[in-house]
């Protein structure tokens, strides 16, 4: 059983309705939106020196240009997914496409022509009565009094109905994004007969959900011949400004 939660990053009402959904249905696998270059510093997220704000650094040590941070507070989903975990011995690990195909693909792999997208989210904002995307679902999501539940089940439906509405194709990147994240939720499926979480943003949420109707064979397909570079990663401190 695959348990999609859609959230908006360092979402504190996405966070409290993540925290409610875990406690709820505790999962057996948890998988999160996050680099796995740097899957083996999450047991240090519970240290107790580390305090949010933190942030973690994935870079390409032979390119230092190449280098993106992830950062994290405590209300953030994501953290509190971790913690979640770690605390209870729940395997965790991220999910998403690695960094060292990200940097190789930014070398230039990929070399997209930058052209008009739809904006959905400002779209239904302005139908909602809202100049502000980020207003309406602070307003919708974050400050709602849904239970958990219904929070994530009416994120997953919008954000289908949302992505059905589009015109243009996502971006090669972002096509990767998901393929490669599909293979891991079905990775992660041959390791239990429990419940996998998926904890990833809201917009990524209907086509992770679509994981079993998908052929693996096609996002296999999709990810082969990815170059990459090697990264390194470490926790570093963060601060708000």
């Amino acid at each position: 059983m695959i348990s999609i939660y859609g959230i908006r990053h360092h979402g504190p009402g996405s966070a409290a309705s993540l925290r409610s959904a875990l406690e709820a249905s505790p999962p057996d696998v948890v998988l999160i939106e996050g680099p796995p270059d740097a899957d083996g510093l999450i047991p240090f997220a519970t240290h107790a020196g580390m305090t949010p704000p933190v942030a973690l650094l994935v870079y390409n040590p032979a390119n230092l240009r190449q280098a993106s941070f992830f950062p994290f507070a405590e209300f953030s989903p994501e953290w509190v997914a971790m913690v979640f975990a770690l605390e209870r011995g729940i395997p965790v690990q991220f999910m998403d496409l690695p960094m060292s195909h990200v940097f190789a693909l930014r070398e230039g792999d990929v070399q997209e022509t930058e052209t008009h997208r739809d904006d959905p989210f400002t779209e239904i904002a302005t139908l909602a009565g809202y100049a502000d995307p980020e207003r309406w679902w602070e307003s919708a999501f974050e400050r709602s009094t849904r239970s958990s539940g219904e929070t994530f089940e009416t994120v997953l439906e919008l954000m289908r109905v949302l992505r059905g509405s589009k015109t243009t194709p996502e971006s090669r990147e972002t096509q990767l994004r998901e393929a490669w994240m599909r293979q891991q939720i079905r990775a992660a499926q041959k390791t239990t007969s429990g419940t996998v979480a998926v904890v990833c943003g809201a917009w990524h949420a209907p086509v992770l959900a679509d994981t079993p109707n998908i052929k693996a064979t096609v996002d296999a397909a999709l990810l082969k011949g990815l170059k990459k570079v090697k990264t390194q990663s470490t926790w570093t401190p963060w601060t708000f400004e």
